[in-house]
């Protein structure tokens, strides 16, 4: 697969951490798996009669959005989509979340994003998210390099990023 931009300015030193999507494999990166999160699928909120429940043959009904910068994300989707025996080829891919949101909104199709994309300081009233059956979740991983030398900054960073795990 592609390899992430974080995870090379990371092994360039031009970043001392990240957080992203497991997996992350690069032998000269210390991972440190932070929390999981549920994906939820997201729709228009003019689309009528919505399961409480999203499963994979539902969700192949509506033309699929996607961000195509996660590429993690995208096989762990697609191959959840496949679970229904349908091909699951993404209608339109853009290059971020919020314009995936903007054209789900505009009832252009439907998408699978993290629920923090959905949570109550990114909520929009013109999307619907509802939790996926059977549920996705990723995991969110603090990045760094082995031998980055540690200093405070970096400790007090990493402390307060272990915090949210609570």
């Amino acid at each position: 697969g592609t390899t992430n931009a974080i995870v090379e300015r990371i092994i360039r030193n031009d970043v001392d951490l990240g957080i992203l999507s497991l997996p992350v494999n690069d032998r000269l990166l210390a991972v440190e798996p932070l929390l999981n999160e549920p994906l939820v699928a997201i729709f228009s909120a003019n689309v009528r009669g919505l399961p409480a429940r999203i499963t994979p043959s539902y969700l192949l009904k509506h033309p699929l959005l996607l961000e195509f910068a996660r590429a993690h994300v995208r096989a762990m989707i697609i191959e959840w989509l496949s679970t229904a025996g349908g091909e699951a080829r993404p209608a339109m891919e853009l290059d971020n979340l919020e314009a995936v949101k903007r054209m789900v909104a505009a009832g252009l199709g439907s998408s699978i994003v993290p629920i923090a994309a959905v949570s109550k300081e990114n909520a929009r009233n013109d999307l619907v998210a509802r939790p996926l059956r059977p549920a996705l979740m990723r995991t969110l991983a603090l990045i760094q390099r082995r031998d980055r030398a540690d200093d405070d900054a970096l400790k007090q960073v990493r402390a307060a990023l272990r915090a949210l795990k609570k």
